[in-house]
């Protein structure tokens, strides 16, 4: 046993903590969470890290592609995706040859368990296998000393997430005793039966009820003496767009996000070029932990340099700000003019010295 660890027995498995299959189904399904799940997801993944030593971009295929039968942006989306549902994300490593990682297998986060093995280092299970901690790579979220695995933040608001899912299903137009629209018959409704009334409702339904063509309503034709009459948003109908504005705003503070970032229409937003640049600079600062803590575990398996996102991919500004900026760059005698070439994905200039 290591001398700086203390004397230990090999502790229980620790049920996995992580949302269920159905769980994270219905959380995802929440129109809201699906929104901040995917915008924190889609920003980690067009980021892609590259390894860099220093300066200089080095090439490592495990970064590029850490499993063979995903995309990059597939990796990357599904990692930080887990992250921010479950606060963990477990993957098998692959050894090459030469004893470097070349793959890595991503576990299904709701079925792996995981305890304190006799020597103080986490073991995981996962299907009746074991695997110490030179098997797998664990990223995770907040946790509390002694823990081997983060609470997922939706764990943690629960109790929030069920109570916001029932107010949508409460407050569902659906749900209100508001009809759309007002038929009067004229002298006809006088003398109509129910069943004469009822007809009616059903025929004009299915004369002009978008569903049941699949095309716009047709026009309709009415008795001179008869009116129809749309009703507006119910009281009901209001609340439901209400309660969905407010459930935006919680599910952004939830997933560590400001609802203005997070593009919530609370009120209404403008945006311009300037306060959605503004936006994406904010959305990256509140983004980073989570792209730090991907960072920090995947650059313990390069054997140079370090792993970093390039937030460029993100913050790349319009061509005139670049423009100006590269002139800048070129004038001050830090940028040639083919390494801004470069940056911009061009060749050298033909002809010019530094591309000969």
């Amino acid at each position: 046993m290591a001398d700086f660890l203390p004397q230990l027995t090999a502790s229980e498995w620790y049920a996995p903590t992580a949302l269920s299959s159905s769980t994270f189904s219905n959380i995802v399904g929440l129109p809201a969470a699906n929104f901040v799940v995917n915008l924190i997801a889609n920003t980690v993944a067009t980021c892609a890290p590259v390894v860099k030593d220093g300066p200089v971009v080095v090439e490592n295929a495990l970064i590029e592609q850490p499993n063979s039968f995903q995309t990059n942006f597939e990796w990357y989306h599904q990692c930080a995706t887990e992250l921010t549902v479950h606060g963990n994300v477990f993957y098998l490593k692959v050894y090459d040859e030469e004893g470097f990682v070349s793959q890595l297998i991503p576990f299904p986060t709701e079925s792996v368990f995981c305890r304190w093995d006799d020597d103080g280092y986490p073991q995981y299970e996962y299907m009746g296998n074991i695997y110490d901690h030179s098997s797998v790579l664990h990223v995770k979220g907040m946790t509390r000393p002694g823990e081997i695995k983060a609470m997922s933040p939706v764990s943690q608001f629960a109790t929030s997430f069920v109570g916001m899912m029932d107010s949508e299903k409460l407050s569902s137009p659906s749900r209100a005793a508001i009809p759309s629209a007002v038929i009067k018959m004229g002298q006809m409704g006088k003398d109509s039966t129910k069943e004469v009334a009822e007809a009616v409702k059903a025929d004009w339904i299915n004369a002009h009820s978008v569903g049941a063509t699949g095309l716009a309503p047709a026009p309709a034709v009415i008795p001179q003496d008869w009116s129809i009459t749309p009703l507006s948003w119910s009281p009901e109908a209001a609340q439901f767009i209400e309660s969905r504005q407010f459930n935006i705003a919680v599910v952004c503070l939830m997933f560590g996000l400001t609802p203005n970032v997070a593009a919530a229409s609370i009120g209404g937003t403008n945006l311009t070029y300037e306060t959605f640049e503004t936006a994406q600079t904010a959305l990256l600062r509140q983004i980073s932990p989570t792209m730090q803590r991907i960072e920090q575990k995947l650059s313990t398996l390069v054997p140079v340099g370090e792993v970093r996102f390039n937030h460029e991919k993100i913050l790349r500004a319009n061509t005139k700000s670049r423009y100006e900026a590269h002139n800048l760059a070129i004038q001050g005698g830090w940028l040639t003019v083919d390494e801004v070439r470069a940056i911009e994905g061009l060749g050298p200039k033909p002809n010019s010295p530094e591309g000969i």
